[in-house]
């Protein structure tokens, strides 16, 4: 049983629920993000790792230090390209998140906007039924 003094616990509930939505999206879009930025990381690594074992190979079949110049920078030439990539795919990545997180800040506005106007229409209805209502008589 509600108590008709106060209506907001009316509607605690339903508020709770669309109080927790808003967070849930939150959360999924900073996961998919992490997590997109977590597999590049992992794959810009291995990718790093095997020119690493291109460079040792050829750094021991190397016979003097011109020869080790060159192999450091081939491995140079060879590892500039993954972290190019890795370092547009993760822009790629933040810029996408950020339009997202753009989109639900501006969904949240607007649901804050309608449920402050829900409220004000609510809360004047209560205004309006709890004032005394006054009758007047007529004097003959």
């Amino acid at each position: 049983m509600t108590n008709p003094q106060n209506p907001f616990m009316e509607h605690w509930p339903q508020a709770a629920k669309m109080s927790m939505e808003p967070l849930m999206e939150l959360n999924g879009i900073t996961t998919r993000m992490c997590t997109d930025i977590a597999r590049q990381n992992l794959k810009t690594m291995n990718d790093i790792m095997q020119c690493h074992a291109e460079q040792m190979q050829g750094m021991s079949h190397a016979r003097g230090m011109e020869d080790m110049i060159n192999a450091y920078s081939r491995w140079c030439a060879k590892v500039s390209a993954p972290l190019t990539q890795h370092t547009q795919n993760v822009l790629d990545t933040m810029l996408e998140s950020a339009s997202e997180y753009s989109k639900w800040w501006e969904k949240g506005l607007h649901h804050m906007s309608q449920q402050t106007k829900t409220m004000q229409e609510k809360a004047e209805k209560v205004m309006k039924h709890s004032q005394p209502q006054h009758h007047h008589q007529d004097k003959k």
